[in-house]
Parts: structure tokens; C-alpha cells; sequence
């Protein structure tokens, strides 16, 4: 696991109702480690003596004097979803002087700053986080590149950085905001809060964008990335032209589904999980998104932070077997282990879980 190192609270910025930057500076004042714009910070807090660990955009340029960290409040979703343990901790305890670990910042989303293509940056609620990191990096090396910022948010009380974008927009005249929202409050006013009522899909784009030959930037809901690049690629974009960053909101696991003989793929009844340390011998599902989902979903206790591979938390010796990753992940597990997050058995593995 890579390095925690140790950063002080130098000030804290409410950006909307719902919506706090946490300004860091380093405790040790040695100089910061560089970042590309996009790339996020591995943290840790520690809530009533336990360490917990997320993931969190740098919402700036680099700066030497502190990175930047802004974080949306997840309230409880009835009682399948509860509010967000660290977001909340993050708006009512944590205070200026008060210290957070963090990893180096890494992340494979960012913005090629030597590439002059047009570029459409499109943010869904918090996902606006990188974007701001983007366009920022953008007009600090005068670039003519032409910029869209793309901004889809509920309403004010989640819209951040607002004057600020309409700040660097009408400042510079390569850079193009668009404001987006889906259910404006009474108070909200067209042309001054927002450009247009509705919800962001392929024909939004086509109204504000000259047109589709440049590289896509994309970050919000799974559901509207997969949605909206999808409307991409179908309308002639290429994949490799599309770029999206991942916000995950934590859930608890689904319920196990009980294995049917009767039914089950033969992929299913190929594979099996044993967690030795649980005294347990599952047949994979296939449907699972990850080892850690599926361990959940199981009973057996893996412990887990970012899930995404970033911070190394649910490193786990695998005994047997082998996993495939889904994506490349900020943290090399060593030899004899995996990080159940972001993979998944292609064989029949032993896991010391």
C-alpha cells in the first residue's frame, strides 16, 4: 500500500446548500506532489477511532500551496441507502487545524493538457469536480484549445462553483458554459442560474456543441454516462474519443440470490469462491459486480474503502486461482493477492476472507 502522509485543514468554502471544499496543505510543509487535472485523492479519516477510506476529484488546478477536495453531503435514501458516513463527516465535524491522511494524488481520468482538440467537459451534479480541475489547468497554460463545459444539476442548491464558470467563460472566449437543470427551485431564474429546463441526453449536446469531433470528458450517475456514451458511440464517436470518471455512492450489498441447480449457467457452476477463514465454498455469480459484492452479498466480511482499487484497503491474499481486473487500479497488489473491488475469478480461486 502506498504512503499515507499527513495534510492540515487550512480552510473550508461552502459551495452550495449541500455542497463544501476542504482546502489541505501538507503537515510535514515539504512541497506537494504534483497532479494531472481530473486525477483524485485517496483519504483517510478517522469517525469515533475507526479509519475509513475514500476517494475524493481535486477540484482545482495544482496549486503548491494545498489541493482542494469538494464534497457533496449524501443524505440517507430511505432505509436501503444511508447518508454518506464520511461526506457528513466531512460537513459537520471536520474543522480548520484538523488532519486527514491522504495517498498521492493518481487516476487514469484527466485531461491531456499538450492536446489542442476541442474538448467537451460535462459534469452531472458533483461529477462537475474534475471539469473545474480541467478548465482551470486549461486557461493557466493559455491554451486556444475550444472548450464546453457542460453542467447537468438538479438546482441551485447543488450548483457549484456557479459565478466561478461564469466567471472563466465570460473571461475567456475559447471557453463555452452550458447549465443544465432538471427540477429548478421557485427561486431559480433562466439566464442567470441556468441556460435550460430538461434532463442532458445526445440532442442536448447537439443544441450546444458546434459539433461531435472532439474529445468527450464525462463524470456523474452510472446511468447517465452509460446512457449518454452510448448515444455517442451510436451516433459515430469513437470509444476512445470518450473518457468517464466513476462517482460511486455506497450501498449496502444486495441480498444473496440461493443457488438453482437447475438453472444455473455452466459458467456459474464452473467457478467456485472459498473464503477459508469464513469456512465458505460458493458458487460464483457471474451477474456480481466485483469479489467484494459478491463477498458481501455472502456474509463474509471483506473491509473496503474507495472500491475501485485506489487505496488498497481490501488487499487480500488469494491462495489459489486467478482474478481478471476490469480496469487498471492505483494500487500494484503484490504476488499472492488481489483487490477483491475491482476484480473477478476466472478460475476457481481460495481467498483468505
Amino acid at each position: 500500500m502506498r504512503p499515507y502522509r499527513k495534510y492540515v485543514v487550512d480552510r473550508v468554502v461552502q459551495e452550495s446548500e449541500s455542497i463544501r471544499s476542504v482546502y489541505l496543505r501538507p503537515a510535514d510543509g515539504e512541497p506537494l506532489r504534483h497532479f494531472l487535472p481530473g486525477q483524485h485523492l485517496p483519504i483517510k479519516v478517522t469517525i469515533d477511532g475507526v479509519p475509513i477510506y475514500r476517494c475524493y476529484t481535486l477540484s482545482d488546478s495544482f496549486k503548491e500551496s494545498h489541493y482542494r477536495l469538494t464534497v457533496k453531503r449524501e443524505a440517507a435514501q430511505g432505509n436501503n441507502v444511508p447518508r454518506g458516513r464520511v461526506s457528513n463527516y466531512l460537513h459537520d465535524e471536520l474543522m480548520v487545524d484538523d488532519i486527514v491522511e491522504a495517498q498521492a494524488p493518481t487516476g487514469e481520468f484527466f485531461l491531456d493538457l499538450n492536446n489542442d482538440q476541442p474538448v467537451a467537459l460535462i459534469g452531472a451534479g458533483i461529477g462537475i469536480t474534475p471539469m473545474i480541475s480541467m478548465v482551470n489547468a486549461c486557461i493557466e497554460t493559455f491554451t486556444h484549445r475550444e472548450i464546453y463545459v457542460v453542467h447537468a444539476v438538479r438546482n441551485s442548491a447543488l450548483h457549484a462553483f456557479k459565478e466561478d464558470l461564469r466567471h472563466v467563460a465570460r473571461e475567456h472566449e475559447n471557453v463555452h458554459l452550458f447549465v443544465l437543470y432538471s427540477q429548478p427551485r421557485l427561486d431559480d431564474v433562466s439566464g442567470r442560474d441556468f441556460d435550460q429546463i430538461g434532463r442532458l441526453d445526445l440532442s442536448i449536446l447537439r443544441r450546444v456543441l458546434p459539433h461531435l469531433d472532439m474529445q468527450f470528458f464525462i463524470c456523474g450517475p452510472d446511468s447517465m454516462m452509460a446512457q449518454l456514451s452510448g448515444e455517442l458511440i451510436a451516433a459515430g464517436i469513437s470509444a476512445a474519443q470518450i473518457h468517464m470518471e466513476h462517482f460511486h455512492v455506497s450501498k449496502p450489498p444486495p441480498t444473496a440470490r440461493k443457488a438453482a441447480s437447475g438453472d444455473a449457467t455452466a459458467r456459474e457452476r464452473d467457478i467456485l469462491v472459498e473464503f477459508r477463514q469464513s469456512g465458505k465454498v460458493l458458487p460464483w455469480d457471474a451477474e456480481a459486480k466485483s469479489l467484494l459484492t459478491f463477498a458481501l452479498a455472502n456474509d463474509v466480511y471483506i473491509s473496503s474503502g474507495c472500491e475501485y482499487g485506489d487505496c488498497g484497503t481490501c488487499l487480500t491474499p488469494l491462495l489459489s486461482g486467478a482474478v481478471a481486473y476490469g480496469h487498471r487500479t492505483g494500487i500494484d497488489p503484490d504476488p499472492g493477492s488481489c483487490l477483491p473491488c475491482s476484480c473477478k475469478p476466472v478460475t476457481s480461486i481460495v481467498l483468505d476472507a
